[in-house]
Formats: structure tokens, sequence, C-alpha cells
């Protein structure tokens, strides 16, 4: 299933602009396809709450590899500046 998120942020002229996020496969088994509208931070925690990934993100299309990451779910946030704008459940198979 292909998730889609859209949320605003305030920008320093105070205009509500668009971030979004798009992340597929979930359930993932190797590599996890990220579309992001804005620079962003993209950071995986297990359920732990331990950091397993951590990247910087351009605008676009970018791929994660997660094959060596063990199975079982894990949050995948998104950070833009300096703020957690959302979390989301990933499943890695």
């Amino acid at each position: 299933a292909c998730m889609f998120y859209r949320l605003g942020v305030t920008s320093s002229n105070e205009e509500r602009s668009p971030i979004s996020m798009t992340y597929y496969p979930n359930p993932v088994m190797d590599v996890l396809n990220v579309e992001l509208s804005v620079p962003m931070e993209i950071v995986l925690t297990n359920p732990l709450g331990h950091v397993e990934q951590r990247s910087k993100a351009q605008a676009g299309k970018t791929q994660m590899d997660l094959s060596s990451m063990r199975r079982g779910i894990y949050s995948l946030s998104v950070i833009y500046q300096g703020k957690v704008q959302m979390t989301r459940q990933l499943i890695k198979r």
C-alpha cells in the first residue's frame, strides 16, 4: 500500500506552504522509496527508540537501503527545520 501525507508548515512570511512525503512499499523488504517536496532529514528508529538510520534527503525521490536491518516495526520520522513534522510506522520484512 502506498501512503501519502501532506501537511502545512508556516514559513517566515507566515504563509502556509505544503510539505509532502510519500513512502513505499510498506511493508518493505530491502529498498524504501521516499519522495519529499522539500529537503528534510529522515530518521528510522527501532521499537526501543534507538536510531537505525539517519539521512538528509533532497526534494524529490530518494532511496534508502534497509537490507541490513532486522525484520520488525520501525518508526519513520521526517524532520524539517529542526522539528519532527510527522512520524509513521514502517514494517521491515
